[in-house]
């Protein structure tokens, strides 16, 4: 379950609007709901916040934080290579 230093980094690194974000890195992955289709904004927002546990979608959360931490890092590096 997600807790609040974690929902915390996540709209941090994701933004506000994290959903659609989780929501097509889901779909890329063929992650889906108990019904076989595509997660909605709200139940990511309830998973975000702790309400709902689903290890599978939070791995793929904390996936997307990790790899847009690591882009955000290789744009910064290109950038001052270039302004240098």
């Amino acid at each position: 379950m997600i807790n609040k230093a974690q929902q915390e980094k996540i709209k941090s690194v994701l933004g506000s609007k994290y959903s659609p974000a989780i929501i097509k890195r889901l779909n890329r992955r063929k992650v889906v709901n108990a019904r076989g289709g595509s997660y909605s904004p709200e139940s990511i927002q309830k998973i975000v916040k702790g309400k709902i546990e689903n290890p599978a979608v939070e791995l793929e959360i904390a996936k997307l934080v990790s790899d847009t931490i690591a882009k955000q890092k290789k744009i910064e590096a290109q950038k001052k290579a270039l302004l240098k």
